[in-house]
């Protein structure tokens, strides 16, 4: 049960197990204290936001402590909305456009240093781009998107961009390429 809390989100919290229905805080927490004190986690505010009691694995707070690339240096991630990885709402990440993004399989996020780039809903039918993203960030998130072509998807026909028609958007010519 807590490997697969640790294994699913790398720092174990009250507000990401409150996600798993296979799991309660009042289970887990005598369990994570344990392991605690037999030195496979280390207790800590890993993920601020978030409540005072988070662990983690030794090897990613020896990870975090190293620190992280800079946001120009990362890479940008796409997530299936349905990904147990894209934890953007418990841990208060902005979303594009302010809507949630359902979990639905269709619907995809694209994450870059730590933000939310981009979110796509119905294959990449409605796309909502972060505002302030620069020109190259938007770019990168539109490729990151378009990997889906590469996981066999044929199309991915865009119609709306941040509520405007895809042919109207500021983002057209990198639609486009």
């Amino acid at each position: 049960m807590v490997e697969r809390q640790v294994d699913r989100h790398g720092a174990v919290t009250r507000e990401l197990t409150a996600r798993d229905p296979g799991a309660t805080w009042s289970e887990l927490y005598p369990l994570l204290c344990r392991l605690e004190l037999c030195g496979e986690l280390r207790r800590g505010m890993f993920v601020a936001g978030l409540g005072a009691a988070q662990f983690a694995p030794v090897e990613m707070v020896d990870r975090l402590r190293q620190g992280s690339p800079g946001r120009e240096e990362a890479k940008p991630l796409l997530l299936n909305a349905c990904d147990p990885a894209l934890v953007a709402p418990t841990l208060g990440l902005e979303i594009p456009g302010g809507a949630a993004l359902p979990r639905r399989p269709g619907n995809h996020a694209v994450l870059q240093g730590g933000r939310i780039m981009l979110a796509s809903e119905s294959l990449g039918r409605r796309i909502r781009i972060e505002a302030d993203a620069s020109p190259e960030e938007q770019n990168a998130s539109i490729d990151a998107l378009l990997q889906l072509l590469k996981r066999g998807h044929r199309a991915v026909r865009v119609e709306q961009v941040n509520g405007i028609p895809a042919l109207e958007s500021g983002v057209r010519p990198l639609l486009e390429q």
